[in-house]
């Protein structure tokens, strides 16, 4: 399907409907202030790896239970995709 105007605005209106995601731990690495928003988009995820990049460098992936957070938005972000799926 060739992505149009219209489409994109009603991807972009059913992504910012979605419930916030709640990653627990995620507050053991940021404080309140610099916590990041994220979302079920990819921009969603690139905050949370940017924000990990900036508080702990290239290697952040070392963090013990950082990989952790990252798989835990991947595996509910891929729930709320597929539960999209479902409803169209």
């Amino acid at each position: 399907m060739k992505r149009t105007r219209s489409n994109s605005a009603e991807l972009i209106k059913r992504i910012s409907m979605m419930p916030e995601i709640k990653l627990p731990g995620l507050e053991a690495y940021f404080k309140p202030e610099e916590m990041p928003e994220i979302d079920y988009s990819p921009i969603g995820r690139h905050r949370l790896l940017q924000a990990f990049r900036g508080k702990y460098g290239e290697s952040y992936r070392n963090k013990r239970g950082v990989m952790n957070i990252i798989k835990d938005f991947d595996r509910k972000r891929d729930t709320m995709v597929k539960i999209l799926k479902v409803r169209e």
